[in-house]
């Protein structure tokens, strides 16, 4: 976890670059493939806090919905704070089925329509 919040503070410093030093205010953050749990939001925010990166009307916060346990909290993530979601249904189907579509011996089997990935959001 710790080369993961080090390389993360530096691609914050980076944003923070580009917003605040180049003037690009259209650069928001997308967390992708993460968040098992709530409290991971929670500490993700406060990372972004301690750089000087708050969620505010002109600066977003959004997550990738890819994990199955994003779809069953779903709820509470949005009490914690977000500002939007992008629903990444190829890895929350395959993590749903418990299938690969990039493994030729199981990949027939893999459905992006698969009704139970997409239940409670």
């Amino acid at each position: 976890m710790c080369m993961i919040r080090k390389s993360f503070k530096l691609e914050l410093e980076a944003i923070k670059h580009v917003r605040n030093k180049l003037g690009h205010k259209n650069l928001h953050i997308m967390i992708p493939f993460c968040f098992e749990t709530v409290e991971e939001l929670v500490a993700v925010k406060k990372i972004m806090t301690e750089a000087g990166l708050e969620r505010s009307n002109s600066f977003k916060l959004w997550m990738m919905v890819e994990i199955p346990s994003n779809v069953i909290m779903f709820e509470k993530f949005i009490e914690v704070g977000i500002d939007g979601v992008s629903i990444g249904s190829n890895d929350l189907t395959m993590l749903v089925m418990g299938t690969d579509r990039d493994n030729s011996e199981v990949a027939s089997e893999f459905n992006e329509m698969y009704p139970a990935a997409f239940m409670g959001l």
